[in-house]
């Protein structure tokens, strides 16, 4: 138990790392469409 709870601990800002690329890519995703309405409005 304490082996996986050290290895989750190693894991974890591997973890934060990929969420934080996933966020930047939605973000730059969303950014361009945002534009386009704003334009279209």
């Amino acid at each position: 138990m304490a082996g996986a709870l050290c290895s989750a601990q190693a894991a974890w800002p591997h973890f934060v790392a990929t969420d934080a690329r996933i966020a930047d890519a939605a973000v730059e995703a969303v950014i361009p469409v945002h534009r386009d309405l704003a334009r279209a409005m």
